[in-house]
């Protein structure tokens, strides 16, 4: 089974699907940091928000494609998956490795 929908999404709709997360993630940011900008915290920001990004675009796109999902409302849903998705995800994640942690 192929990882990347047939037929392949174009660069358009792979750039408009990294402009969204990178809203979603933006609004988040905005949100909590509202302190002073030093450039270490800047680096900290690109270090891992950059990857958590992408990650959110590739997860949305491929997730809205499997449910037959695009155009303008797909956008909307990947902004929102990036902007709440790691926060809502977490907790399941770390549940899930508690179970592992926990066995014998």
């Amino acid at each position: 089974m192929p990882l990347l929908p047939d037929p392949h999404p174009s660069l358009a709709e792979a750039l408009a699907s990294l402009i969204a997360a990178g809203a979603g993630r933006a609004l988040l940011l905005g949100r909590a940091g509202r302190e002073s900008i030093t450039a270490q915290k800047l680096l900290t920001v690109l270090i891992y928000e950059v990857p958590l990004i992408a990650g959110c675009a590739a997860i949305g796109a491929l997730a809205c494609g499997a449910v037959g999902l695009d155009g303008s409302p797909a956008l909307v849903v990947i902004g929102v998956l990036a902007n709440k998705g790691p926060a809502l995800l977490d907790p399941i994640v770390e549940g899930l490795l508690g179970a592992f942690r926990r066995r014998p």
